[in-house]
């Protein structure tokens, strides 16, 4: 079956790259911008194929007429309203198998990308920062419209390591959104609620120096603060039909969230976690590995890190 979905991929890509349009006769000598405008499929996106071989959703790279950030002082890797740089130009195209026929999915120079068509293959989801910031939308693929599917910011990555993963039964998607939405508060049983308004039973004192040690940041390495600034997320599954937003991990956990999967029964994920130098002056660095439950009543497993030898 893997095979099959290769091969009819990569079959369908390079008829549309046949097709694509040069504008100039193949014997003539190529005008420079010309050549810098042409659309391009780029290898870093990943096309994604429907289960039931009916829809191809893949990016098409139209290179904009100014560099993004191009106002900035200096070349940024994300814009300042959370759109990576790599982002910007990207536009999404359905393309009917059986058909040929093609499709855009948004307006022409809005930027979307990561495709994930859902398990029924009725919905592609992707990303669009059309509301002014990067933003999970859901595309009806028979009716051909669009709607956001939450209002949440998504943290979008440089790499194609956040496409928004569907639940088996297609009712939730599982996102990586920018830090600050707090998980949901734990049932509370009538005890805990009755202890809770008898109110504490122990004081503690504390010096106004401990108070202050407490009271006081951690130190963060700069190399620390540039991971956490790039990759640190909340992992979230967001209802498809109402636009409910449930933390599944939150950007503070413990070991912090980078990138994820999701398991193929839906009951579990997988993330790993952002790295981190093994002492002040080793230039080694460390990741976990932890798996979460997606419902809230499993049980927490985490496995033991990884060491990678990344060297900087």
């Amino acid at each position: 079956m893997m095979t099959t979905r290769i091969n009819r991929c990569a079959l369908t890509l390079a008829t549309l790259l046949a097709a694509l349009p040069l504008g100039v006769a193949a014997a003539e000598p190529l005008d420079l911008e010309l050549a810098f405008s042409q659309n391009q499929l780029r290898r870093m996106e990943q096309p994604d194929l429907s289960r039931d071989g009916r829809w191809l959703a893949y990016e098409v790279y139209a290179p904009p007429e100014r560099a993004p950030g191009s106002d900035l002082e200096a070349e940024p890797r994300y814009l300042p309203n959370g759109t990576p740089a790599s982002s910007v130009g990207l536009q999404l195209l359905v393309t009917g198998v059986a058909d040929g026929n093609v499709r855009a999915v948004c307006a022409a120079g809005v930027n979307c990308w990561r495709p994930s068509i859902s398990p029924d293959g009725r919905l592609l989801a992707y990303y669009s920062d059309q509301g002014g910031y990067p933003q999970l939308y859901v595309y009806d693929l028979a009716a051909g419209t669009s709607r956001r599917a939450c209002e949440a910011p998504v943290k979008a990555k440089l790499w194609a390591v956040d496409t928004p993963l569907w639940s088996p039964d297609g009712k939730e998607l599982y996102v990586p959104l920018t830090p600050g939405l707090k998980p949901p508060e734990p049932p509370v049983s009538a005890a805990q609620a009755a202890e809770k308004a008898a109110g504490p039973t122990v004081t503690v004192y504390r010096t106004k120096a401990a108070a202050a040690a407490e009271e006081a940041p951690p130190e963060v390495r700069p190399m620390t603060e540039f991971w956490l600034k790039e990759n640190n997320s909340e992992i979230a599954a967001v209802n498809v039909a109402s636009g409910e937003v449930r933390v599944v991990v939150a950007a503070d956990s413990e070991p912090r969230p980078a990138f994820f999967t999701l398991s193929p029964d839906g009951r579990w994920i997988a993330y790993s976690s952002l790295w981190r130098s093994t002492g002040e002056s080793s230039s080694t660095f460390v990741y976990d590995i932890s798996v979460v439950p997606t419902a809230r009543n499993d049980k927490l497993v985490r496995a033991p890190q990884k060491e990678d030898t990344t060297r900087i």
